[in-house]
């Protein structure tokens, strides 16, 4: 991958997910997560417009518990505005194997 946007992008997502789920998993919300978790989800909300239309296919085929799921998995997780509002969010981390999926999907059609 030669895109140095897609790779930030990736990147910070890859920081994001793995940020809730140990806020999800652990059931508490360390101090440093607290403070980093804004800082992601800025960079998330500003890089994420430029591949929403391209992740779009993606995340549409994705299941969400077995079952399509048509809501932007990626948006769904933005729409937390506190990282302690991940704990014991049980709807929110099963949108992040859709986001997962679909990031991965693109990345395979690019080869």
């Amino acid at each position: 991958i030669q895109d140095a946007e897609l790779i930030r992008f990736i990147r910070v997502w890859d920081e994001l997910e793995e940020l809730v789920i140990d806020i999800f998993r652990g059931k508490r919300v360390s101090a440093q997560q607290s403070q980093r978790f804004p800082d992601l989800r800025a960079a998330i909300f500003q890089a994420y417009p430029a591949w929403q239309n391209d992740l779009q296919p993606y995340w549409q085929a994705a299941r969400v518990k077995g079952r399509p799921d048509h809501t932007d998995p990626f948006l769904g997780v933005l729409e937390i505005e506190k990282a302690e509002d991940f704990i014991g969010n049980l709807a929110t981390f099963r949108l992040l194997p859709a986001a997962r999926e679909a990031i991965n999907n693109y990345l395979l059609s690019l080869q």
